[in-house]
């Protein structure tokens, strides 16, 4: 069984939902992101341009301390967990935010930081329509996602869709889930458990869900 299983996704995939249910099934440990501590994160949504920078930069180290802190109070040679993020997850929405020289400065700052540590064992992407994502979207009601567009949603997907199929450190499995997640049944989620059990070559697969 891999130590560290991440499930990735777009906004309003179902990341942190089924981080939480499969963390359950197994009695693992679970790692959620703390997106709603962002303070920048309302004046992003009201203005993409300005505080862009302000937000990765703030996730960024976010996340990095959110994984040093579970990694310096488990014993990391017996813990098994799941988490909704990937520490990358910052640089692939960089790429998708930012432009020019506050791109340049963020990569900068990325590459410094040592994150080979917080590389996950297997990565499961949950790939859903972009109308799928706004109907989950509207669901949870959160005022600052009101507005996101389409074509944000398109560009991020994009962006991790480059960003995972490039990758050679660890298995991605990118899970086409249409519009039958928003109902997983049985059948789908012993599917799901039976992925993240299986044994993965590094480097990017892709397959259905049930």
């Amino acid at each position: 069984m891999y130590k560290h299983i991440a499930i990735e996704g777009n906004i309003g995939s179902g990341k942190t939902t089924l981080a939480a249910m499969l963390a359950e099934e197994f009695s693992a440990n679970c790692i959620l992101e703390s997106f709603e501590e962002n303070p920048f994160l309302v004046k992003y949504y009201n203005d993409f341009e300005k505080y862009a920078l302000h937000v990765e930069l703030f996730f960024l180290n976010t996340r990095l301390k959110q994984l040093k802190a579970f990694f310096s109070e488990t014993n990391t040679i017996e813990t098994f967990f799941f988490s909704d993020f990937i520490f990358d997850k910052t640089k692939i929405f960089a790429q998708t935010h930012l432009r020019d020289e506050s791109l340049q400065l963020f990569n900068s700052i990325f590459s410094e930081l040592d994150q080979r540590y917080f590389l996950p064992d297997l990565v499961l992407y949950l790939h859903r329509p972009v109308s799928e994502l706004k109907n989950n979207i509207e669901k949870r009601g959160r005022a600052m996602e009101t507005d996101i567009s389409d074509v944000y949603l398109k560009n991020l997907e994009l962006n991790y869709r480059f960003a995972f199929e490039n990758e050679k450190r660890f298995p991605v499995i990118w899970l086409n889930c249409g519009n039958k997640y928003a109902q997983l049944e049985n059948a789908q989620f012993n599917f799901l458990k039976n992925i993240v059990e299986k044994k993965w070559e590094k480097g990017f697969h892709e397959m259905s869900l049930l």
